[in-house]
């Protein structure tokens, strides 16, 4: 784990130098998104709830950009949840925290509108909780990698401020968290829609 952190940060420093020597402007973006789990899969079986996410985009060159971000998801398994059929079951809670790099390219569709394909990795770490229980028993975390593709039409506001959508597909890799585990109990694989705002500095 120690070496995905360290790995990341010295992608976003890398970054961050890159930028330094071209004149461009830099822009960082808030969104809340909504994720919709896809696939058969044991983590599919969790139902979206809400997510954050923000991005700092770095111009690297021309339209290229380099774009760092940090995600935070709720999902939820349980309960008349709408995804387990005719069975009541306990509530489980799940977080999912994920550091992406990503490489995008802004296209120009008009004057105030852009479009930015990106397409990227990460480090994931998940947590599961049954809810209003606190035995060690009743949570488990693993950590993962992730690959990512996503689409985000913007447009211009103002000189400094862009609103826009954005719509992502995720897949999670996550290590054995057991050793009955198969790769089906170690796989999310998910579509991601969100609002977001852009400001440039």
């Amino acid at each position: 784990m120690k070496f995905y952190v360290m790995l990341t940060m010295t992608l976003m420093l890398g970054g961050a130098s890159f930028n330094g020597a071209i004149a461009q402007k830099r822009a960082i973006s808030l969104a809340t998104t909504y994720p919709v789990l896809i696939g058969d899969t044991f983590l599919s079986d969790y139902g979206g709830s809400l997510g954050a996410a923000a991005t700092i985009d770095f111009p690297i060159g021309g339209n290229l950009r380099f774009r760092p971000s940090f995600r935070y998801e709720r999902l939820r398994i349980g309960e008349n949840d709408g995804r387990t059929s005719g069975i009541v079951q306990q509530r489980i809670n799940g977080s999912v925290y994920t550091a992406h790099v990503a490489l995008g390219y802004i296209v120009d569709l008009a004057p105030k509108l852009v479009v930015t394909p990106e397409v990227g990795m990460g480090i994931v770490r998940l947590k599961q909780q049954v809810a209003g229980s606190s035995d060690e028993d009743s949570r488990r975390s693993g950590n993962g990698f992730s690959t990512w593709i996503g689409l985000n039409p913007m447009y211009q506001l103002g000189s400094s401020v862009s609103v826009g959508v954005s719509i992502a597909y995720q897949g999670v890799y996550l290590e054995k968290w057991r050793e009955t585990d198969t790769g089906h109990d170690r796989q999310l694989h998910e579509i991601s829609f969100g609002a977001a705002a852009a400001f440039t500095f």
